[in-house]
């Protein structure tokens, strides 16, 4: 596991989360970078609609996205490039309640 490098997404607003994540990846003993989430509800409404193709999103999911939804997708899209650089990071999302055990990851 050691040669597979993770990439954190965290709001700056949540250092504790950050800490938790990044003991149990230390814990696991897999390298990882925190990287800057964006925070939806700090958009304007100007960068909210550049980015969203709000009537597009409602014909496909059936539903209004929220400023959350819009600021974590804006993350994953703004780390991609970062991430698909790099040789020994793939992309993946795992939620902030990861198991403990490298075995329960890998599950």
């Amino acid at each position: 596991m050691a040669s597979l490098h993770t990439w954190v997404i965290n709001l700056d607003r949540a250092p504790e989360r950050l800490a938790r994540i990044g003991a149990r990846l230390d814990a696991l003993g897999v390298p990882w970078t925190r990287f800057p989430a964006v925070e939806g509800k700090l958009l304007t409404a100007a960068e909210q609609a550049a980015r969203l193709d709000q009537a597009g999103f409602e014909r496909r999911h059936g539903m209004t996205p929220s400023l959350g939804e819009l600021g974590c997708y804006l993350s994953h899209v703004r780390l991609m490039p970062r991430s698909a650089m790099s040789s020994n990071s793939c992309p993946c999302s795992c939620p902030m309640t990861m198991p403990t055990t490298a075995a329960g990851c890998m599950a």
